[in-house]
């Protein structure tokens, strides 16, 4: 498929983004696997670097990582109206599956199991994340020093995992790379007129909100924002930071669910494709229904996206800065580091498989297919949900 024309680019989008909410499993990484499997390779739209520039800006930024990445590239695809409709259309998909299980599970009592489907795919995730570090490792990594970046972040993460190390191996890796390949002079900023609303918006927006939030507490659908909205914008690090958080919010203070509750909605998100963090739509039901999905999932991904839509415009003013291209080439290297450990904790995490060894042996099978038949990870996460289906036929 060749470059969509003008007129049809955000149809493009939508199309695009439903068919990837659909079937990204496994969190973030297989969902920017997809992406750039998609508008890289296939359709060519955007560079191999605009994935990493969106992992780094995204990871600096606070939100879920996933719908950051897919803001920035959509954006720059389809500007603001593009991005809006990529990042409706990947959450989708999953909202639509997380609320059909709050509907069994608090309507009729039942509860979905899918572990299952989990064995089927979480190889091919982990051969989806392995295969993605190792093409961004050869463009990324030409030297024995870009080398030495991406085993560093890589060994770091994997003896001090958190924010604050992610953080830092992207700071430092930027100051490095200022220091190591900063050529020519600055480069002014061309602002044009437009670009005004990029900071009034916001601004209007966070007035807004201030002056809503003394009638918050009188609204339970309000209220609902809010949590969920605090929690997007003042949490790094995505999803996972954001669990136990959310947990202390819901379960210990405002008691909106039980500890258990809790842990389904966070299993829902776990086998649901698209973020983790979707499950605020089985939360939200708990609370008032499928209005309360509704705005459950507008509070943790609407801020935090638009925040990323108005970072990625400004970005776009800087990055010719040779400054800000000397700091990218120490970046990108980081970034492929640390999508390696997200595997490598991926597997290391693992409770699903009796040993890690069956694990790693059909994620080896997985990537060799993923190699050698050229497969696109959308094609491979469906056989992988086939062989989940195959395994509760046989073993149920």
């Amino acid at each position: 498929m060749g470059k969509p024309v003008k007129l049809n680019i955000h149809w493009y989008l939508v199309r695009t983004f439903l068919t990837i909410g659909s079937v990204s499993f496994g969190g973030y990484l297989p969902l920017v696997a997809m992406i750039r499997a998609r508008l890289v390779e296939q359709d060519k739209l955007i560079e191999e670097a605009r994935i990493t520039d969106a992992l780094a800006l995204g990871s600096l930024l606070p939100g879920p990582l996933a719908v950051n990445v897919t803001a920035y590239v959509s954006f720059l695809i389809g500007g603001v109206t593009g991005a809006v409709l990529a990042v409706f259309s990947v959450l989708l998909p999953s909202f639509l599956l997380l609320l059909l299980f709050s509907v069994l599970y608090f309507e009729f009592h039942i509860d979905v199991g899918v572990d299952y489907i989990l064995m089927g795919i979480l190889p091919v995730i982990l051969a989806i994340i392995f295969s993605m570090s190792f093409k961004m490792f050869k463009s990324h990594c030409q030297g024995y020093l870009q080398t030495g970046i991406a085993v560093a972040s890589l060994v770091l993460l994997f003896f001090l995992p958190g924010y604050w190390t992610i953080f830092f191996v992207i700071a430092g890796s930027g100051v490095l790379g200022t220091i190591l390949y900063k050529t020519g002079d600055s480069v002014k900023y061309t602002f044009i007129r437009s670009d005004i609303w990029y900071l009034v918006v916001p601004i209007l927006l966070i007035t807004g909100y201030v002056l809503m939030h003394g009638i918050v507490s009188s609204s339970r659908n309000l209220l609902l924002f809010d949590v969920f909205a605090r929690t997007s914008l003042t949490l790094f690090g995505g999803g996972y930071v954001m669990i136990p958080i959310l947990e202390m919010l819901l379960v210990d203070q405002l008691q909106w669910l039980t500890a258990n509750e809790f842990l389904v909605g966070i299993s829902m998100g776990h086998v649901t494709p698209g973020p983790i963090l979707i499950s605020a739509a089985f939360f939200g039901y708990k609370v008032n229904g499928p209005v309360g999905s509704v705005v459950a999932v507008l509070g943790i991904f609407l801020p935090s996206a638009c925040l990323m839509i108005i970072s990625s415009r400004f970005y776009s003013l800087i990055a010719d800065n040779p400054a800000i291209r000397a700091a990218l080439k120490a970046i990108r290297p980081a970034i492929v580091g640390m999508i390696a450990y997200s595997g490598v904790s991926l597997a290391l995490g693992d409770k699903l498989f009796p040993g890690i060894q069956y694990l790693a042996f059909f994620a080896i099978v997985a990537f060799i297919m993923l190699e050698t038949l050229k497969l696109s990870p959308v094609k491979a996460v469906l056989l992988g949900v086939l062989a989940g289906c195959l395994i509760f036929l046989i073993t149920g």
